[in-house]
C-alpha cells in the first residue's frame, strides 16, 4: 500500500510527507565529512580506473542529494590526494516519476555533465543489481570494482518491519488486525486515509528458524537471550536491503543512515503494542538501529551509533574489517560526541524561542543569527528564520562585518534548490541582504534564479527597479516599480518608487 502511494504520488508525496529533519544542510555536511574520511582511508586500495559509487536509496524529493553533492564537490576540491578518485553519486528510487523529475531538473545538470551524478530505478529490498540511466553501466558484484557507499535517509522507517514479543525464552510474533472506527459523518465507501487506520495486536508463538536466513535468525536468538521480557521491532526490510547491497558491492559496503529510531536495548524491555506513526498517505516505524548495529558486528564489520535521539538517530556501519579506517572511525566517533545532526535539529527548534526575544541590540542579534546559520552549515530554512535579524543588524555595522555577512550569503546561495525546505524564503532574504550590502550583481543573479524557480512576484521587479534608480535609469526603474505595484498594490515601497520616478520624469516623459 505504501509503495503504491509513493509510486503514484511521485514528487507530490513530499507536499504531505515531512522531510526537512533528514534533508537539510547540516546533515549533508555531516555525511560529506564521513564520505571524505572514508575515501581518504581507502585511497591506497581503490581501483582508480573505476568509479566509487555513492547510492542514495529512496531519494524522494532530491533535496538531500542536491545539498550533499554541493558540499561534497567543495570538500573534495580541498584534497589534492583525492583528485584521482572518480566519485559517482547515484540518485535512486523505486518510483519512476521521481527519477524522471530529477533527470529533467536543471539544477542537477552541472553534476551530470561533470560525471559526478547518475540516476537509477532501484528496489533495494528485492534487487541486488541496478542499471544507471546516464552511462548505461550495470552495477553488480562482478562490475563494481570499489567499495560502495549507501545512504538510507528517512527510508528504513517506512519499509517492512516485523514485531515480536519475548517472554521467558518464547518468541511471539505480532499479527495485526487493521480497522477504522466509523463516525456519524464517515462514508463507509470512501477509501480510508492511513491516519484513520488503527491497529490491534494478536501475538502467536513461533519456533525454529523463523526466517530461514542464518543472519536474521541469529539476531532473533540474541534478542531472546537478552530480553526475558521485551518487545522488538525487527527491521526485516532494512536487513534485506543490506543483504542485497552487500551482494552488489561484493561485501564492501559503507552504510550511512539517519531516521527516527533507537540504539538502546533498554528501549525494548517490557511489553508494548506495535509502534506506528501514520501520515495521510504513508506510515512509519521507529528504526531499530540497535539490531542493524549488531548485524554489522555479527558479519565481521563494525558500526558506530550517534547519541540516542528519538526524533533523529544516525548509524554508520561497514560490512568488512574496519582496521585502517582511522579517519572514518574518528569522524563517526566525533558524530557521537558532538552530533552535528542532532544539534542542527535543535537549532531549528531553538529559533522558535529566538524569534520572540525583546530588548536585545540589533548588532547582538546579528551575531547570534550569523552563528546559527554557520552552525547549521548554511541551511536555507535556518537562514530564513534569521533573515530579519541579519537585515536589521546590517544597518549598523562596519565594512569588515558586512563582508563576513556577504561570505555567509554566498554559502547559503549555493544550497538553494526548489525542493530544499525554506529555499523560497531564503531567496527573498538573499536578494534583500545583497541589496543592503551593495552587491547589485548577486542581488540580480538571485532575482533571476528566484523567478526561474518560483515565478515572478512583487520583489522580482522591485529590486531591479531600486538598482536602476540608484544608477539613474529612471524610465526603466519606473516600469519595474509599476510592475511591482501591480503585483502588490498594498506595497508602500513600490507605490513610493512609482511616485518618485513620475516626479523626476515629469508628465511628458512617463512611459507606459
Amino acid at each position: 500500500m505504501i509503495e503504491d502511494y509513493y509510486r503514484t504520488a511521485g514528487p507530490d508525496a513530499w507536499s504531505e510527507t515531512p522531510y526537512y529533519p533528514t534533508s537539510n544542510a547540516f546533515i549533508a555536511d555531516t555525511y560529506a565529512e564521513l564520505i571524505v574520511a572514508f575515501l581518504r582511508d581507502f585511497l591506497p586500495r581503490f581501483d582508480l580506473s573505476e568509479p566509487v559509487y555513492v547510492l542514495e536509496m529512496a531519494t524522494g524529493s532530491g533535496a538531500l542529494s542536491f545539498l550533499l553533492l554541493t558540499t561534497l564537490r567543495e570538500k573534495l576540491a580541498q584534497f589534492e590526494s583525492l583528485k584521482p578518485v572518480r566519485l559517482c553519486y547515484v540518485m535512486t528510487d523505486f518510483a519512476e516519476r521521481n527519477v524522471v523529475s530529477w533527470e529533467s531538473d536543471p539544477a542537477f545538470q552541472p553534476f551530470v555533465e561533470g560525471g559526478m551524478l547518475d540516476f537509477a530505478v532501484f528496489r533495494p529490498e528485492t534487487e541486488d543489481t541496478l542499471t544507471l540511466r546516464g552511462s548505461g553501466a550495470v552495477l553488480r558484484c562482478e562490475t563494481v570494482a570499489n567499495p560502495v557507499v549507501a545512504i538510507a535517509n528517512y527510508f528504513f522507517d517506512s519499509i517492512r518491519q516485523d514485531f515480536f514479543q519475548f517472554e521467558n525464552g518464547v518468541i511471539r510474533e505480532s499479527r495485526l488486525t487493521l480497522f477504522r472506527e466509523l463516525g456519524d459523518d464517515t462514508d463507509p465507501a470512501r477509501t480510508p486515509r492511513l491516519d484513520e487506520i488503527q491497529l490491534k495486536d494478536r501475538f502467536v508463538p513461533v519456533y525454529g528458524d523463523y526466517y530461514r536466513d542464518e543472519e536474521m535468525d541469529e539476531l532473533l536468538k540474541q534478542y531472546r537471550s537478552d530480553l526475558p521480557e521485551g518487545s522488538v521491532l525487527f527491521p526485516v526490510g532494512p536487513l534485506r536491503c543490506l543483504k542485497n547491497l552487500r551482494a552488489l558491492s561484493g561485501g564492501r559496503l559503507l552504510l550511512i543512515a539517519s531516521d527516527k529510531g533507537f540504539h538502546s536495548l533498554e528501549y525494548m524491555r517490557g511489553h508494548t503494542a506495535t509502534p506506528y506513526t501514520p501520515h495521510p498517505g504513508s506510515f512509519a516505524y521507529m528504526v531499530n538501529f540497535h539490531a542493524l548495529g549488531r548485524y554489522f558486528g555479527n558479519i565481521g564489520g563494525q558500526a558506530w551509533h550517534a547519541q540516542e535521539n528519538f526524533p533523529l538517530s544516525t548509524l554508520v556501519g561497514v560490512t568488512f574489517d574496519a582496521a585502517g579506517l582511522e579517519s572514518l572511525s574518528y569522524a563517526a566517533r566525533t558524530l557521537r560526541s558532538r552530533d552535528q545532526i542532532r544539534n542542527g535539529y535543535q537549532i531549528s527548534l531553538l529559533l522558535g524561542h529566538f524569534a520572540v526575544r525583546d530588548g536585545c541590540p540589533d548588532t547582538e542579534l546579528l551575531r547570534i543569527a550569523v552563528s546559527c546559520v554557520e552552525l547549521s552549515a548554511h541551511d536555507p530554512w535556518i537562514f530564513g528564520q534569521c533573515g530579519e535579524y541579519l537585515c536589521q543588524g546590517l544597518t549598523q555595522i562596519d565594512y569588515v562585518a558586512r563582508e563576513s555577512v556577504r561570505t555567509l550569503l554566498l554559502a547559503v546561495e549555493r544550497n538553494i534548490h526548489r525542493t530544499v525546505v525554506g529555499a523560497r524564503e531564503a531567496c527573498g532574504y538573499l536578494r534583500r541582504l545583497y541589496y543592503i550590502v551593495g552587491d547589485a550583481e548577486r542581488c540580480l543573479a538571485v532575482n533571476e534564479k528566484t523567478i526561474a524557480l518560483y515565478g515572478a512576484e512583487r520583489d522580482a521587479y522591485f529590486y531591479p527597479a531600486a538598482l536602476q534608480e540608484q544608477r539613474g535609469e529612471n524610465e526603466a526603474a519606473l516600469r519595474n516599480y509599476r510592475q511591482a505595484a501591480a503585483h502588490d498594490p498594498d506595497s508602500v515601497h513600490a507605490r513610493d518608487g512609482v511616485a518618485r520616478m513620475e516626479a523626476l520624469l515629469g508628465p511628458g516623459r512617463i512611459t507606459a
